[in-house]
């Protein structure tokens, strides 16, 4: 029989290493560093071992448009205080766990787990979709906190690094670049509307009943287009940047309804 002592000495420690753990990692380039990374047509997406994500177009030879300037994807738990206000809270990249070993181009969905500020839990898959990715996401334990809570899903885009012309002819050269720059989105209403990268406009107050699905064509992206697309019992938001130009970065922000299933839902990302 073995000493108890000596047992749950061994489990301390198992856990002490537990809680200051970070997920695998996989140890080849191009993902040295990253826990996950699929590899489709015009496009990679790779979570990084504290949970980060990077979106990133690819050129005709496989290799990023950018490598120093990838489209962030990051997850998120919510808190809707009294007032009305949302919090996002602080994820805990030393809990993140996963049944799975770090993989690149699994066959099936990877599911991660981790914790928030408050000590909320929260639950997330990954999946390889026929050329696109899915991401669905789920709270499931509120931990200390009492207000209503929800999973979010950000992509952050800055395609031109906040950078325009300095000069005027730069600016000229810049203005000529972004022309054909836009934004299409169906509305959750089914209302179709298209954005362009040099109008100044805030379209979280201008679409604030949110979109089913966003496409974005950008030369920053060199030639590849990306296509957001919620399932229908959720939706994608603008994040509130106040009036500025689409070119100066935005965020998108996919959310499911509060009377939906969170686990019945998705979140799509395709390259065009």
């Amino acid at each position: 029989m073995k000493n108890p002592v000596t047992y749950l000495a061994a489990a301390s420690i198992l856990l002490a290493a537990a809680a200051h753990a970070e997920l695998p990692t996989l140890t080849e380039k191009p993902w040295l560093g990253y826990f996950l990374g699929i590899k489709e047509k015009g496009f990679q997406f790779g979570i990084e071992t504290k949970g980060v994500a990077a979106l990133e177009p690819l050129k005709r030879d496989g290799e990023p448009v950018n490598i120093h300037n990838p489209i962030k994807i990051s997850f998120d738990v919510l808190e809707t205080m009294p007032d009305g206000k949302v919090v996002s809270k602080k994820i805990q990249p030393e809990s993140l766990v996963s049944t799975s070993p770090a993989v690149e181009n699994p066959k099936q969905a990877v599911i991660i787990t981790g914790k928030a500020t408050g000590d909320a839990e929260f639950s997330v898959a990954i999946t390889p979709d026929r050329g696109a990715v899915s991401i669905t996401g789920k709270i499931t334990d509120k931990g200390t906190l009492t207000n209503p809570l929800s999973f979010a899903v950000r992509a952050a885009f800055n395609p031109y690094n906040g950078g325009g012309g300095a000069t005027e002819e730069k600016k000229e050269a810049f203005d000529k670049k972004i022309k054909r720059d836009e934004v299409k989105v169906v509305l959750v209403s089914g209302k179709k509307e298209k954005l362009e990268f040099a109008e100044e406009k805030n379209p979280a107050l201008h679409f604030k009943d949110g979109m089913s699905s966003v496409e974005i064509e950008s030369a920053a992206y060199g030639g590849v287009g990306f296509e957001f697309t919620a399932t229908d019992k959720s939706r994608i938001a603008f994040e509130d940047k106040g009036d500025k130009a689409l070119w100066d970065s935005f965020t998108l922000v996919w959310t499911v309804n509060e009377d939906a299933d969170p686990g019945t839902q998705k979140l799509t990302i395709a390259g065009r």
